[in-house]
C-alpha cells in the first residue's frame, strides 16, 4: 500500500554504507600521512558516482584534505545521523554549528561537548590501573 510506505519501515536500516568505509579510510591516510593518491582516489571514488567534480593531489594539503573529507562525509551521509560525530572528531562542531545560528539571526552559543568519548567502567578502571577516565570527563 503506497499510503502506508515510508522511508524508514523498521526493516531496512542502514548500519554502514561502502561511502562511509570510502572515507573513513581517505581520512585515516590522510591523519596519518597527508594527503596521498590513494585518499583521493577513495575520495574520488565517492564523488564519481555522483559525476561531481574530482579532487586532484596538488591541490590540497593535510588540512584543506581534511575539510575537503568532512565535507563530502556532510554530503553523501546526509541525513544519516553522521554529521556531529563527525564535527566534534573534526574539532569544528562549536565553530560551524555557532556559524549557522550566526546565519540564520541566532545567539552562537554553542560550546564543544567535553565528553568526545564514553568513560570506561568504573569496575574496568579499579582492575586495571592503567586505565583513566580522567581525559574522557
Amino acid at each position: 500500500d503506497d499510503e502506508t510506505t515510508t522511508y524508514y519501515d523498521g526493516h531496512s536500516v542502514n548500519i554502514l554504507r561502502y561511502a562511509d568505509v570510502l572515507l573513513s579510510r581517505a581520512e585515516a591516510l590522510n591523519e596519518i600521512s597527508g594527503p596521498t593518491q590513494e585518499a583521493i582516489d577513495l575520495i574520488n571514488r565517492v564523488k564519481g558516482r555522483s559525476h561531481a567534480k574530482l579532487l586532484i593531489l596538488a591541490n590540497y594539503t593535510q588540512a584543506t584534505l581534511r575539510d575537503a573529507i568532512l565535507q563530502e562525509r556532510g554530503w553523501e551521509l546526509f541525513y544519516e545521523g553522521k554529521r556531529r560525530a563527525d564535527l566534534i572528531r573534526m574539532n569544528k562542531y562549536d565553530v560551524l554549528v555557532n556559524a549557522y545560528h550566526l546565519r540564520v539571526g541566532e545567539a552562537a552559543q554553542v560550546k564543544m561537548p567535553q565528553n568526545k568519548y564514553y568513560t570506561y567502567p568504573q569496575s574496568q578502571v579499579d582492575l586495571n590501573p592503567k586505565l583513566s577516565n580522567a581525559d574522557r570527563q
